[in-house]
């Protein structure tokens, strides 16, 4: 069974958060003078800017009540999961294609790729 993305984003939290902690222990331990502690100062601001977001992005996930999982880009299972809640199936069609053709992969993936997004998108147009 794949990981939810709620699961996922607990996980990032939680790692983030030990690296700021331990960021900051750094940072209490450096003398204030050393060009060392402005460095420090500046990580520990952007990890907190990037945990405030991934905090944000959880309580987001867990509001909507919705169970997503994390599926590689390109399977069947992935194209199912975007195309739910889709008004306009077409536009999401041009969407994922434009992706397929931009991702950096070989020409094989690509074509199996597009195989598996046909084949979605024939079961939702028939």
């Amino acid at each position: 069974m794949p990981i939810t993305v709620l699961d996922q984003l607990n996980g990032l939290v939680t790692d983030l958060t030990e690296h700021l902690n331990l960021t900051k222990n750094e940072l209490v331990n450096c003398d204030p003078g050393d060009p060392k502690a402005k460095y420090l100062e500046k990580e520990v601001e952007r990890l907190q800017e990037r945990l405030d977001f991934l905090v944000g992005q959880r309580d987001e996930v867990q509001a909507s009540g919705k169970t997503r999982y994390v599926y590689k880009f390109g399977t069947i299972e992935y194209f199912r999961q975007g195309f739910e809640d889709v008004t306009d199936i077409n536009h999401m069609f041009v969407y994922y294609t434009r992706r397929i053709l931009e991702v950096n992969e070989a020409p094989s993936k690509k074509v199996k790729c597009m195989e598996n997004l046909m084949k979605v998108y024939e079961e939702l147009k028939g």
